[in-house]
């Protein structure tokens, strides 16, 4: 009697890149014979395809890319500014190897500081564009002036883009109008208080009292600002 055995086919890797071979040389007989070949047969090729397990991608980031390059005006004082600069000669005189090249502007309203490093070394500079303890007042100096003058944020822009000159952000704007706003109120108090005093001097000395409480003529007239429209603005800040 003939013996009989049972072999058990398993499917693996060999037996999937042979299936997938025949798919591709199938394909390829259908584009290369003469025969009429359906639009869709890639698309029925790749559907055909069994799903591959792919490893996620990964996402690789440059830390170490293109340093960024200044650009435009800066308001500076000028002789602080340049014995800031001769920090970097300093150091191209003593690291003969290397070269202090820049990296980065660190923006705090119209005040920068602009960020060194050298390429043997690695030693850092900060070179700032004013003194540290005036950047506030620098910041607060421009928010004055232009209110001072009648205008206001977006004014101050157009102005310092003309210059090609970066300007603060909106938010530091109002902060620092918002503290000129209380200098300005209790230096008025201060005024109308010293002013009402020396009015009350000169009503007690020409007699100007009435039930033991001095007093004095005062003449107003009403006016107003003249609307603007275009360069109709003609109007005293």
């Amino acid at each position: 009697m003939p013996r009989t055995y049972r072999v058990v086919k398993k499917r693996e890797r060999a037996s999937i890149s042979q299936k997938l071979r025949h798919k591709r040389e199938q394909a390829l007989n259908m584009c290369s014979s003469d025969e009429y070949v359906p639009e869709d047969s890639h698309v029925q090729y790749y559907n055909s395809l069994p799903e591959e397990d792919l490893p996620d991608l990964e996402l690789e980031r440059e830390t170490c890319g293109t340093p960024s390059v200044l650009d435009g005006n800066r308001i500076v004082d000028i002789s602080y500014f340049i014995e800031e600069v001769k920090k970097i000669g300093i150091h191209d005189s003593t690291c003969t190897m290397g070269k202090m090249k820049f990296i980065k502007e660190h923006r705090r309203g119209v005040t920068s500081k602009l960020l060194f490093g050298c390429d043997t070394c690695c030693k850092t500079l900060h070179v700032q564009t004013q003194p540290e303890n005036t950047v506030e007042t620098s910041n607060e100096a421009l928010v004055w002036g232009s209110l001072s003058i009648g205008i206001g944020f977006s004014q101050l822009q157009e102005l310092l883009s003309v210059l090609n000159t970066p300007t603060m952000a909106k938010k530091t704007y109002n902060r620092y109008e918002i503290n000129v706003w209380k200098k300005w109120k209790n230096e008025l108090c201060q005024q109308m208080k010293k002013a009402a005093e020396e009015e009350r001097k000169l009503a007690i000395a020409e007699g100007n009292i009435e039930n033991g409480v001095p007093y004095i003529t005062v003449v107003v007239d009403g006016g107003w600002a003249k609307l603007s429209y275009g360069h109709g603005y003609s109007s005293m800040s």
